[in-house]
């Protein structure tokens, strides 16, 4: 029956809105903000998230140093990512921009030789695209991914920078876009319930 088709897929749906529950998201504003935000080196971060299987190689906290406001991590000019714990995570996704508007090389790793790369938009070469901040990078591996290693094409001092790290052995939320046709399939099963409600009120006797 088509009622039965929409709730199977809007439960469907429900399920990946509430998967981030058993994974794990750093947004890094949990850390006390820099002591001076306009020192890129002031802050490094490496095992403060340890406890949670994450270890930061060449990471430096950046925000405005006023609590409560948003933070990202740094790196100068390369930064890794090393996810340790008995289960390596299967999905990971970030969101990664840079502070020169180049291109940043994402690249992850794990057993058996499994390796993706993912580039982002921006200056470099052969080929430049429109720089665009925040571009959003997932991987899955069913065997795990073990490493993100990140450089920015320019190579200077000041490298790439990520934000809302997930990582987990479940998918990550979608991004805004798949998050709205997840809500317009919640919606067409409330339409469909309200259909089928007033069908059966409507063929009920007297």
């Amino acid at each position: 029956m088509p009622f039965i088709r929409h709730a199977l897929a809007a439960t469907a749906l429900l399920g990946l809105v509430a998967l981030p529950a058993r994974a794990v998201l750093i947004t890094f504003d949990d850390l006390p903000p820099p002591a001076d935000p306009g020192q890129l080196a002031g802050t490094p971060v490496t095992n403060e998230y340890a406890s949670l299987g994450l270890i930061v190689n060449e990471g430096y906290l950046a925000g405005s140093g006023v609590p409560g406001t948003d933070q990202s991590l740094y790196g100068a000019p390369y930064l890794s990512l090393s996810f340790i714990g008995g289960t390596l995570p299967t999905y990971v996704s970030l969101y990664v921009s840079a502070p020169n508007q180049d291109q940043v090389s994402v690249d992850a790793t794990g057993p058996g030789g499994w390796a993706r790369t993912v580039v982002t938009d921006g200056a470099g070469w052969p080929t430049s695209t429109p720089y665009r901040p925040n571009q959003y990078v997932s991987f899955h591996a069913a065997n795990g991914i073990s490493n993100l290693d990140l450089s920015a094409f320019y190579f200077l001092r000041t490298g790439p920078s990520i934000d809302n790290l997930y990582f987990g052995n479940v998918a990550p939320i979608p991004e805004p876009a798949s998050l709205a046709l997840a809500a317009a399939g919640v919606i067409t099963l409330w339409a469909a319930r309200r259909r089928h409600t007033r069908r059966a009120r409507g063929a009920s006797p007297g």
